[in-house]
């Protein structure tokens, strides 16, 4: 139909150019030739209709549907593209979308909660199905090494990087880590917020001993998780 009325179209614009009929001839001749068309538009009216009618099926029943199956979807209402229903189910899908990337955080962060546990205990880390596959790595370390200022290095940076206060007993630590960072912007390669809580998150991890395991340890990773639940 879109190829019909292009071609209807065209036609119309070498009408005007060409030359004129008795005047009673071209009236003729010009109201049969829209009335023609016209049968192109109301065509394509039936079918934006019909579009609509399906569109406003889809939007009444949109939770039975996938978010795969709604974007598959979206191309087969190409005559109404512009109106309000498309933009809706249109918005309908982004919200859709922003809420499953929404509830993967959480379930991620609350994997990521348990790690600490699974790694001191000695647990099945195929249980933590949510969590980041970056991080399963960590499962194989050795774990002899315990490095309190590193741990707490790591820890404070997250904070930092988190846009998270840390305790008033640790700022001294603190402004001279802001300072190594200033230093190490010139010779690090730009990496993003999510790489950089993940590389601490493995450095606190290598200077950790399951064996020498404490409160210490155990309320640092607590402000970790804190801080990276607010990020």
């Amino acid at each position: 139909m879109d190829e019909n009325i292009s071609k209807y179209m065209n036609l119309k614009k070498d009408w005007n150019i060409l030359d004129k009929l008795p005047h009673k001839l071209e009236k003729t001749l010009w109201k049969k030739f829209i009335s023609s068309g016209d049968k192109f538009f109301e065509e394509q009216n039936k079918n934006k209709q019909l579009q609509l009618d399906q569109l406003n099926l889809v939007l009444k029943d949109l939770k039975k549907y996938e978010i795969t199956d709604l974007q598959e979807l979206l191309p087969k209402f190409d005559l109404i593209n512009k109106s309000k229903e498309y933009k809706s189910l249109q918005n309908q899908i982004n919200q859709l979308r922003n809420d499953e990337k929404e509830k993967k955080n959480k379930e991620s962060i609350n994997d990521l909660e348990k790690l600490f546990e699974y790694v001191t205990e000695k647990k099945d880390p195929s249980d933590l199905t949510n969590l980041d596959s970056s991080y399963k790595e960590i499962f194989d370390y050795k774990f002899d090494l315990h490095s309190k200022e590193e741990i707490l290095e790591s820890c404070i940076r997250i904070e930092m990087i988190c846009n998270v206060e840390s305790l008033k007993k640790d700022e001294k630590i603190r402004n001279q880590i802001q300072l190594k960072i200033l230093t190490e912007k010139f010779n690090k390669a730009q990496t993003t917020k999510k790489e950089e809580i993940l590389f601490h998150i493995k450095n606190f991890f290598l200077n950790l001993s399951i064996s020498k395991v404490g409160a210490t340890e155990k309320n640092l990773w607590k402000r970790i998780i804190k801080a990276v639940k607010t990020s």
